[in-house]
């Protein structure tokens, strides 16, 4: 069975397997980004956003980060936000309680 905390439900991820990856990237079409969730556990992203440039996803991860702060009665050192790029690359990782 798996447990999720009340916040992800209200954000909207989902647990799953992973990012799709793409090989080839057309500079003029935006590109996904998925936002895993990490703890002791990890919570994939299942669907992600579509951004054009890696700074706004990396500006939405502060965000999300923010809005869990907000929803999580405890603070979890460990508990942060990764975001991966369409070809599963890590480009940047934000805590949540920092």
């Amino acid at each position: 069975m798996i447990v999720r905390p009340r916040w992800l439900r209200l954000i909207g991820i989902k647990a799953g397997t992973g990012a799709p990856g793409m090989k080839d990237r057309n500079p003029e079409v935006p590109m996904r980004f998925f936002f895993n969730i990490q703890d002791k556990l990890r919570i994939e992203d299942e669907i992600g956003r579509e951004f054009s440039l890696v700074s706004e996803a990396v500006a939405f991860a502060g965000h999300l980060a923010a809005d869990i702060r907000c929803l999580e009665t405890a603070v979890r050192p460990t508990l942060s936000i990764e975001v991966v790029a369409e070809t599963t690359e890590r480009i940047h990782r934000e805590p949540v309680f920092a």
